[in-house]
């Protein structure tokens, strides 16, 4: 992830760019980045060190400037990760704040899939608030297609 992290730095710093500036239509509204295949137990971890990362280069030079907002909200706002069935992920949501950024996701017969959605809510969302649980499972991809 270290490596990575300049390169999401600057993903990061074009997005919030881009949603600064004033839009003619709807259909050039923003960019959304979905990670898929990866679950989510590794998510707050990342947040964490993006935004140490962005504190402890404050002074530093950073080639596109230094962003107005922790990484972190940046990700959230813009991102979304497909959580696995067994990720601990009222655990993920907890670290991280909230779980506008967590997906529903299967490929099954792949054997970190399940058959039906329902079965994903049995296994990773029995312990979380209804509204947060129907967020995972449909808001927060809804958030992802266009508008209506």
């Amino acid at each position: 992830m270290t490596i990575m992290a300049p390169y999401v730095w600057i993903a990061l710093r074009s997005m919030t760019e881009y949603r600064s500036k004033p839009r003619p239509s709807l259909a050039s509204c923003c960019v959304s980045l979905v990670s898929a295949e990866n679950g989510a137990n590794w998510l707050p971890g990342f947040l964490e060190k993006m935004d140490k990362m962005r504190g402890m280069a404050k002074n530093g030079y950073w080639p596109c400037g230094q962003l107005k907002e922790r990484p972190s909200h940046i990700f959230k706002r813009n991102c979304f990760v497909v959580a696995y069935p067994e990720d601990d992920v009222k655990g993920v949501a907890e670290k991280i704040g909230s779980a506008d950024c967590l997906v529903m996701g299967s490929d099954f017969p792949h054997a970190e899939g399940v058959p039906e959605p329902r079965d994903f809510y049995a296994q990773a969302l029995t312990s979380m608030p209804p509204e947060t649980a129907r967020a995972v499972m449909y808001d927060n991809g809804r958030r992802l297609l266009p508008a209506r």
